[in-house]
């Protein structure tokens, strides 16, 4: 038989990624004549670069059998899941802020962010570029501090579709 034990299917320590990684969720999706699909679901960030990694499953029984299954050993093409990460800001001018993140694919998405100066929300409209969000302002900042958010609307993605987490306040000196 094709099918499988759906207990031994689901069980994340029948799969190994590289030489540690096990999924965080395995699900049996599919199971008929033709043979069994399982979905793994690794935790964001444990897949670092696009590569093809090797992939060890044990453990798994046959459906209503006790016998496991023979150790398989593949190797799979997986794409990166880390998500982009906010990595420093700066004034590229006056009144143009550059954010930079450290990600290998390119970004996308809505940049949206309010930069305080003077108690005052000066930001004029943000867009990517590249690795980058490019803030421009309402004002020119010749000295000073600035504080820059994230707003609700914000999100910023790789091409991937990892999602950035900006939930800081930034402050950007002029």
């Amino acid at each position: 038989s094709s099918r499988v034990d759906e207990a031994s299917a689901v069980s994340v320590s029948n799969y190994v990624l590289g030489n540690y990684v096990n999924p965080v969720r395995a699900e049996l999706t599919e199971q008929g004549a033709s043979g069994a699909t399982v979905k793994l679901t690794f935790s964001e960030g444990s897949i670092p670069y696009d590569a093809e990694y090797p992939l060890k499953i044990s453990g798994v029984r046959g459906y209503g059998d006790a016998v496991a299954m023979d150790v398989y050993e593949t190797e799979i093409a997986l794409i990166e899941n880390i998500a982009p990460v906010y990595a420093s800001s700066y004034f590229d001018s006056d009144s143009e802020i550059v954010l930079t993140f450290f990600e290998s694919s390119s970004l996308s998405g809505v940049p949206d962010f309010t930069v305080y100066y003077n108690g005052k929300n000066i930001a004029w409209f943000s867009y990517i570029s590249n690795n980058t969000v490019r803030i421009y302002l309402s004002e020119s900042v010749l000295r000073g501090k600035v504080t820059v958010t994230a707003t609700s609307a914000c999100q910023i993605t790789d091409s991937y579709g990892n999602v950035a987490t900006l939930n800081g306040t930034y402050t950007v000196t002029r």
